[in-house]
């Protein structure tokens, strides 16, 4: 890789998209290959290789501070925050991996078995059947995101479950700038707007 007509280390190849910045654009990663291994370089040092690095899941937080993908081991996978390895899981969910806007905070969806569960500043909440569109309030307080039971669909803000529907708009929940928690919901062919307020 050459940044600035600097050369980086050499490797056998370099991810196809993987190049990142970081935000304010003074930092930079990406996928290294070598031989039959895969490795994430951050500023021009390799991280510890792996049999493979989740595809589209480099990212930075958005102060650029911090650095988070997802790696393969074997047939689990984990997640590298940090240089620091979470415990592995059968599989970390593809775009369901966010830093809180203050980049402290950091919450992505796991599966262990057949059952899905939120991983929220490295710990494990409720399992579900399946659950996504992670979302942090602006001031990195709250979280929420949609899980779903059978056939019943709920919300889930701060680890504590909301009310059933028989389903939830997509691209739901989401915060608005005055912190309210909103979404769509669908119970017995109704069509509800929820809104919740977090407590401090």
């Amino acid at each position: 890789m050459v940044l600035d007509n600097h050369a980086g280390p050499e490797f056998d190849g370099i991810g196809e998209g993987s190049l990142t910045f970081s935000p304010d654009s003074k930092r930079v990663a990406y996928v290294a290959i070598k031989g039959h291994r895969q490795s994430v370089v951050v500023d021009g040092q390799p991280g510890r290789e792996y049999d493979m690095i989740g595809e589209e899941s480099l990212v930075f937080s958005p102060d650029s501070k911090r650095v988070a993908y997802v790696a393969v081991k074997g047939q689990k996978q984990l997640l590298v925050v940090d240089a620091l390895a979470s415990p592995e899981y059968d599989g970390i969910g593809k775009g369901l991996l966010i830093f809180s806007p203050d980049g402290k905070r950091i919450a992505y969806a796991a599966l262990k078995g057949m059952k899905w569960t939120m991983v929220v500043d490295g710990q494990p909440g409720v399992e579900y059947d399946r659950n996504g569109t992670l979302s942090f309030s602006s001031d990195s307080k709250h979280v929420a995101y949609w899980a779903k039971n059978g056939e019943k669909w709920l919300v889930v803000l701060d680890g504590k479950a909301g009310a059933q529907y028989d389903g939830i708009g997509a691209n739901s929940p989401i915060f608005n700038a005055d912190g309210v928690l909103e979404y769509l919901a669908i119970k017995e062919s109704s069509l509800y707007r929820v809104q919740y307020v977090a407590v401090p």
